[in-house]
């Protein structure tokens, strides 16, 4: 797909997102560095904030990673569907714990077979901001 988008209203984007990077960071009370060094848990936040407050979206990859003893993708990806939704549902952990560890799940697959696991390999090669969102849509 290939999408332009005009210089100014990139910048604007950027901008915007930034400023929702730095907003869902305060509300989570969160280092920011673990969204920066693992940016799988930064994308696996966005996903899950859909229809419940922003700090519980954004602890859901947290919560996961202590349950998996750490935050390295590998770890991540080592689980298979069924243990992500034992997880959603036992801990209830987002208000459609079905769908939601299916999105939770699918991402990590998409992460690992389509980004060489690293969420940042999604946005690496400076795609605009429509280019961006249908990567993560698809």
């Amino acid at each position: 797909m290939n999408l332009r988008v005009n210089e100014k209203y990139k910048n604007k984007i950027i901008k915007l997102a930034k400023t929702f990077f730095n907003q869902k960071v305060k509300q989570t009370r969160h280092n920011d560095e673990d969204f920066i060094k693992y940016p799988h848990l930064f994308l696996l936040g966005a996903i899950m904030d859909s229809q419940i407050e922003a700090k519980r979206a954004w602890n859901i990859p947290l919560i996961i990673a202590a349950e998996l003893g750490g935050k390295d993708f590998s770890l991540f990806y080592e689980k298979d569907y069924i243990w992500y939704k034992n997880q959603f549902e036992t801990k209830k952990l987002h208000r459609f714990n079905q769908e939601m560890s299916n999105a939770f799940y699918n991402a990590i697959v998409k992460i690992k077979q389509e980004y060489n696991g690293d969420a940042a390999n999604i946005w690496n090669d400076n795609p605009s901001s429509a280019e961006l969102i249908c990567r993560l849509l698809e």
